[in-house]
């Protein structure tokens, strides 16, 4: 099963802020996960820039994996372009 969030950076940024009330455009990522279904287990992630399309990390996400991978579970943005791979579906 394959999912992605976004995550707001604090750094120097939010201290500049802070410290003197300016504002400063926020610095965000997407991390994608990979888990077993059955374990809940952690066993590929991706650490990307907020504009990277899902479909596009699907290999490396796989890449990681060393078991094998007999499905891959994942809502339609994994799914573009064939993104999906292996017999995987996208769910619904």
């Amino acid at each position: 099963m394959v999912d992605s969030t976004g995550l707001k950076f604090a750094g120097q940024g939010e201290w500049l802020i802070e410290k003197h009330g300016t504002r400063k455009r926020r610095s965000w990522k997407k991390l994608h996960v990979g888990v077993y279904a059955s374990t809940g287990r952690i066993v590929a992630a991706t650490l990307t820039d907020r504009m990277v399309d899902d479909a596009a990390v699907v290999g490396p996400l796989l890449d990681q994996v060393t078991a094998p991978v007999s499905g891959l579970t994942g809502d339609g943005t994994y799914d573009r372009a064939g993104g999906l791979r292996g017999g995987a579906r996208p769910s619904t």
